[in-house]
């Protein structure tokens, strides 16, 4: 089951990516590049920690704590868009 929560949420990150990538194509300042790219750069580092979550290994409130993790950095992404 939480390996669905695994998946569910890194299709979720990947919209979201997907979605900043059109926005940056479509930006006209450097800064709002820079931002997006830092945006970007952020989402695809939480999944490269998502995809290095394992299930099945026992080690179920690891996994809680780095989800818990993972969860607070994608609010605070999202209070910065």
């Amino acid at each position: 089951m939480e390996l669905d929560g695994v998946k569910t949420l890194g299709n979720i990150i990947n919209d979201k990516i997907q979605q900043l990538e059109v926005e940056l194509e479509d930006s006209i300042t450097t800064r709002e590049k820079e931002v997006l790219t830092n945006e970007i750069d952020t989402l695809r580092c939480v999944l490269g920690h998502l995809f290095n979550l394992k299930s099945g290994d026992g080690n179920t409130q690891s996994i809680d704590k780095q989800l818990n993790k993972i969860q607070d950095l994608g609010s605070e992404i999202s209070t910065h868009i």
